[in-house]
């Protein structure tokens, strides 16, 4: 969080020890209230941070007053009524910032998406760097990558060149994916994009307990948030 002191209108101060003067300060004034008036409404910046403004005492040129700019640590921290579902950099401890698919209005909002599949425009069968370090177009198809340190039940992560699961074999290469496999799986939603029934068995975008494993799903989202 930077806390932002506006000491007069000439000046401001910003506490982790850089000053503006001037018509510096003023410009910086400008472009963070984004009016000339001494309070407006909490907004989603063009930054993507989640800004407000705090006023202290009356409108004068010597008011001081507040203004913090809070940087989000995942989509949970971006204000649900005005921010809408898009592309948001968030700030999670010890990074320095990323961008993700915020999912704003579904579920109650505040949903930081890490996959998707819609189309089959996008290959998911992939080595172990290209997972690592996410691919595809987050307003389509794409896998965030380990920025966010994704577990699931204690499950290893594998890939075409990286067999962590129980089975003898490489369930990813078996089964056409890179995925929590154990041995091997009863959900590949990083399998093959073959929308809907098909002939393979396992190897599509699969949901045992929904469809079975003879039917690839047309559309998957998966999303985490902060409870």
């Amino acid at each position: 969080m930077l806390n932002l002191q506006f000491v007069s209108k000439r000046e401001c101060i910003l506490f982790e020890g850089v000053t503006f003067h001037g018509d510096t300060a003023d410009k910086v004034v400008e472009l963070l209230s984004n009016s000339g008036g001494c309070k407006q409404d909490k907004k989603c910046n063009n930054n993507n941070e989640d800004s407000e403004e705090e006023e202290q005492g009356p409108c004068t040129a010597n008011s001081i007053y507040i203004i913090v700019v809070k940087r989000p640590s995942d989509c949970n921290d971006l204000d649900k009524s005005t921010c809408k579902s898009g592309i948001y950099k968030i700030y999670p401890e010890k990074t320095s910032g990323f961008n993700v698919f915020c999912e704003m209005k579904k579920y109650g909002g505040g949903w930081t998406v890490f996959q998707r599949r819609m189309n089959g425009k996008i290959n998911f069968y992939r080595n172990w760097e290209s997972y690592k370090r996410g691919f595809g177009n987050m307003e389509g198809e794409y896998w965030l990558g380990d920025a966010m340190k994704v577990h699931q039940n204690g499950k290893k992560f594998t890939t075409i060149d990286k067999d962590q699961d129980a089975h003898k074999d490489n369930c990813a290469i078996i089964y056409k994916g890179g995925w929590w496999y154990g041995a091997c799986h009863e959900s590949n939603l990083n399998g093959l994009y073959l929308k809907g029934s098909n002939t393979t068995y396992g190897e599509g975008v699969n949901w045992y307990q929904w469809k079975g494993l003879k039917y690839s799903l047309k559309t998957t989202t998966m999303m985490i948030r902060r409870s």
